[in-house]
């Protein structure tokens, strides 16, 4: 990947969200590497023993404020790759929803059924389905619809509007 152009991606649907009432402290992979060395010590290879995302924030919801783990996805990875990354973010004590954003429809099918593979093949992944949540939107929409894109995923779908009307007791 081209991290300059992920890189300013990231940021720019970081802005985005933080336009929402009900996003808070949104940090980047920078500073969430920081936050995870301190937390769980440092690791000497990326990913050896945990996950740092893209990007972290904080999201009111109806019932409580939830730790949000963002992943912005550019281009595919391999299947192994895949793998380890579903069981480690579901392993994660620091995050309890994954958002991944994906550069076209063809990455987010991929991501979908990536998912759905760890789940079928992985006893982890499968066991951590109910602790877990992983929603998927398109870049395009997001850079479009910017907090009414909607996340789908689990058998829902929401946008950060949807969630602060929710919230604000409109819906």
């Amino acid at each position: 990947r081209n991290s300059y152009t992920h890189d300013a991606i990231l940021m720019e649907i970081r802005d985005i969200m933080r336009a929402s009432p009900i996003v808070s402290d949104f940090i980047l992979e920078p500073d969430i590497k920081s936050l995870f060395a301190k937390r769980h010590g440092f690791q000497k290879k990326r990913e050896e023993r945990y996950k740092v995302p893209d990007g972290l924030f904080q999201l009111k919801t109806k019932s409580k404020t939830r730790i949000v783990a963002l992943e912005l996805e550019l281009s595919p990875k391999s299947k192994v790759r895949y793998s380890k990354m579903f069981r480690q973010l579901v392993l994660s004590p620091d995050f309890s929803l994954i958002l991944f954003v994906a550069k076209d429809d063809q990455l987010l099918k991929v991501l979908e059924h990536a998912l759905s593979q760890a789940r079928a093949k992985d006893p982890i992944v499968r066991a951590w389905r109910q602790a877990r949540g992983f929603y998927f939107a398109l870049l395009q929409d997001i850079l479009k619809d910017r907090t009414a894109a909607l996340f789908q995923g689990e058998e829902l779908a929401f946008s950060l509007d949807s969630l602060a009307a929710a919230l604000a007791g409109k819906s």
